[in-house]
């Protein structure tokens, strides 16, 4: 069994320092850390709490609501794609129905010239 190689960084969030480890990139896991750090010191801010567990539940909540709507985002995004894509096939079998009675057009044209 082949194994992966995890990398490992260090990061601080909210003034408490962690060891990630992960097989992401450590540049991809410095930047979760900063942004889960972001939302800590904006829920902080907004809510004037300095409880970390209670920050980082209000935060995890706020995170969980962004990812719910990007979830959806992305379900009417897929749709608008699939309606997208048989609109553009509705069209393209309308232009080669038209391009063969073209086709039939121009050779009954050029029957009737020869």
């Amino acid at each position: 069994m082949e194994m992966t190689e995890k990398n490992k960084i260090e990061v601080n969030v909210f003034g408490q320092n962690y060891t990630l480890r992960g097989e992401a990139p450590p540049e991809y896991l410095n930047r979760i850390s900063l942004y889960a750090d972001e939302k800590m010191r904006e829920v902080s801010k907004e809510y004037s709490i300095v409880s970390s567990t209670k920050v980082a539940v209000l935060a995890s909540i706020h995170l969980a609501d962004e990812i719910f709507q990007l979830r959806e985002e992305v379900f009417h995004l897929r749709d608008e794609v699939f309606q997208l894509r048989d609109e553009l096939n509705k069209i393209s079998n309308d232009l080669e129905k038209r391009s063969k009675n073209l086709i039939e057009i121009i050779d009954r044209g050029l029957e009737i010239e020869g």
